[in-house]
C-alpha cells in the first residue's frame, strides 16, 4: 500500500509538471503572436525598457552600416575584415560576473545578425514570425535583398553534388595550430579538393599558418606512403570507411609545416609496432619532409594535355591511380599463384574489402603490355576511368581495340 500511494503521488506530480509546462509554452506563444518580446539576449541595434524593444540610435546605425556593407561585397569573410578595420565589434555585456562580447565579428555572428528578422519588426516563434511591438530598424526591402544573396551564397556552398570523404578531416591543423578543414573549388567541370585553415573562411588571414592551403590528393597520399609500415590497409587510392576508421584511432593529429609534416601517433600505436621501430616512445611523431607544390607547376600537372594523336589525354590522378591498381592486381595475383593457402576471400578479409572488389582489381592483371605502356606514357584517352578497364575482355587485340589505341 505504501508503495502504490507512492506511485499515485508520483503520477500527480509528473502530471502537474507536465500541465504546468504546457501551460508555459502557450503563454509564450500567444505572447509571441500579439509580438511582445519574451526576453533572452537583447539583439544588437536595441535596448531593453520597461520589458519592450527600444532602438539604440548608436547602434542603428551600425546595423545598416553591416547589411549595406554586405550587399556591397556579397562576402562575409570581406565584410568581418572590413569591420574589424572599422572597429565595430560585438556588443560588451556582464553574465554571472564575467564580462563577455566585444570581440571582432565572425562570420558565423554575421550570418545570424543578418538573417534576424527582429530587425524588420517581427518577433520569430519556431518557424513563424509574426508582427512586433518594437521599431523596425531597417526598410523591409534591403532586409529582402540580403536575404537573397544569403541565399545564393549558400547554394554555391553547397552545390547538390555527391558528398565526398576527407579523409584527413579533424587532423590536419597549420604551423599556427589552427585546423584545416576540407573544400573544394570547380573548374571546367571539375571538382579540386583541398584543405585551408579554417580561419581563411572567416577573414582572418593573417592568422593562418605559413602554408595555408594544400591539395587534398597530394597531402593525403603523402600521410598514407608515410604510414604504410603502421597500416598495411592504406594502399587504396579511394578511403574506404575501414582505413578512415583505423587512421582516426592511432593518429592523433598531422601538422603541416613550410618543409615537413608531423605525424603525431597516439602512445597505442606506436607502442603496438616495437617489431617495426626500434624505440616505440621515439617513435611519436614522424617526420616527413614536404613542400608545398609551386602555383603554377600544379596547374601544369591538371592541364588538358593532349596525346600524340592529338586527343585530350587521360588526367594524371586516374593514370596514377590505375598504374597502383594494376601493381596491387600483380601483386595479389603472384601471391595466389604462389601461395596454395591464399584466395580471393582471405585477401578480401585482410585488405578489409569485399570479394567482389578484389575480383575486379585482379582483373588489371591482365590488361595488355600496350595499355600500360600508354598509361605510362600518357596515350590514354580521357574519360576512361578503372571500372572501365576491370570490364575488358582478356583478348589483348580486343582490349586495345575498345580503348581506340589500334
Amino acid at each position: 500500500m505504501g508503495r502504490l500511494t507512492l506511485n499515485v503521488l508520483l503520477s500527480f506530480a509528473q502530471f502537474e509538471r507536465e500541465v504546468t509546462g504546457e501551460r508555459i509554452r502557450d503563454k509564450f506563444a500567444a505572447s509571441k503572436k500579439k509580438g511582445i518580446f519574451m526576453g533572452g539576449n537583447v539583439p544588437l541595434g536595441y535596448r531593453l525598457g520597461n520589458r519592450r524593444l527600444i532602438v539604440d540610435p548608436d547602434e542603428a546605425e551600425t546595423i545598416r552600416l553591416i547589411f549595406n556593407q554586405y550587399l556591397r561585397t556579397k562576402s562575409l569573410p570581406k565584410l568581418a575584415v572590413q569591420l574589424a578595420e572599422l572597429g565595430i565589434v560585438s556588443r560588451k555585456r556582464v553574465l554571472n560576473g564575467k564580462t563577455m562580447g566585444g570581440l571582432p565579428f565572425r562570420t558565423g555572428a554575421l550570418s545570424h545578425l543578418l538573417s534576424n528578422r527582429i530587425y524588420v519588426g517581427d518577433v520569430r516563434h519556431h518557424d513563424q514570425h509574426y508582427p512586433g511591438e518594437h521599431e523596425p530598424i531597417l526598410e523591409r526591402s534591403l532586409f529582402e535583398a540580403v536575404q537573397a544573396e544569403l541565399a545564393l551564397r549558400l547554394n554555391r556552398m553547397h552545390p547538390r553534388t555527391r558528398p565526398y570523404k576527407a579523409f584527413l578531416g579533424g587532423l590536419l591543423h597549420d604551423s599556427n595550430g589552427h585546423r584545416m578543414v576540407a573544400t573544394h573549388s570547380n573548374k571546367s567541370g571539375l571538382r579540386y579538393r583541398y584543405y585551408h585553415s579554417w580561419v581563411m573562411s572567416h577573414g582572418r588571414k593573417d592568422e593562418a599558418g605559413i602554408v595555408s592551403r594544400v591539395p587534398a590528393f597530394e597531402i593525403e597520399e603523402l600521410v598514407r606512403e608515410a604510414l604504410k609500415p603502421w597500416f598495411p590497409k592504406a594502399d587504396d587510392a579511394e578511403a574506404t570507411p575501414i582505413e578512415v576508421a583505423h587512421l582516426r584511432d592511432h593518429v592523433d593529429r598531422i601538422d603541416v609545416l613550410a618543409d615537413e609534416i608531423n605525424i603525431t601517433l597516439r602512445r597505442k600505436a606506436a607502442s603496438g609496432n616495437e617489431q617495426q621501430v626500434e624505440h616505440a616512445e621515439e617513435s611519436q611523431v614522424l617526420t616527413v619532409p614536404w613542400s608545398k607544390s609551386p602555383t603554377r607547376r600544379r596547374r601544369e600537372l591538371l592541364n588538358n594535355e593532349a596525346n600524340k594523336d592529338g586527343r585530350r589525354s587521360m588526367r594524371i590522378e586516374s593514370r596514377w591511380r590505375l598504374l597502383k591498381k594494376v601493381a596491387q592486381a600483380r601483386t595479389w595475383l603472384n601471391r595466389l599463384i604462389s601461395d596454395q593457402t591464399a584466395d580471393m576471400d582471405r585477401i578480401a578479409t585482410e585488405q578489409g574489402l569485399s570479394e567482389r572488389s578484389v575480383r575486379s582489381t585482379l582483373s588489371l592483371a591482365f590488361l595488355s603490355p600496350e595499355i600500360i605502356e600508354a598509361a605510362i606514357n600518357g596515350d590514354l584517352p580521357r574519360g576512361i576511368t578503372v571500372s572501365q578497364m576491370t570490364d575488358l575482355p582478356s583478348d589483348w587485340q580486343v582490349q586495345r581495340r575498345a580503348l581506340g589505341l589500334i
